[in-house]
């Protein structure tokens, strides 16, 4: 399996992991800034931010046997944490809001 094949973001599949949220923590231009939340087989979840130009592509350098074993739980607190930060430092336009809060909805009926 080449790099690619192993990267969670395109492929969470081969990791053995669904794909349960994507913020977009802001509008893409030539460049990403985001958090993807997966689910594990065994129902616990793991998190990573990744971002960039676009030269790199997201989540290439992730090793998903490196990522934190999380809960449900976890992870909400975990993006929330992540989000009032953002919006803290340096601000975040309605996109990123929207993402965020999508994820949430998504995660808060998750089983």
């Amino acid at each position: 399996m080449d790099h690619y094949d192993r990267n969670p973001y395109y492929h969470p599949e081969h990791q053995g992991v669904t794909t349960v949220a994507t913020i977009d923590w802001r509008e893409p231009c030539y460049d990403f800034d985001m958090t993807v939340v997966w689910r594990r087989e065994d129902g616990t979840y793991a998190m990573a931010s990744d971002s960039g130009c676009s030269r790199p592509s997201p989540f290439e350098n992730t090793v998903f046997a490196d990522l934190p074993v999380m809960t449900r739980q976890e992870v909400m607190a975990a993006l929330t944490a992540d989000f009032t930060e953002r919006a803290g430092t340096y601000g975040l336009d309605e996109s990123g809001k929207r993402s965020y809060m999508s994820a949430l909805e998504t995660l808060a009926v998750a089983a």
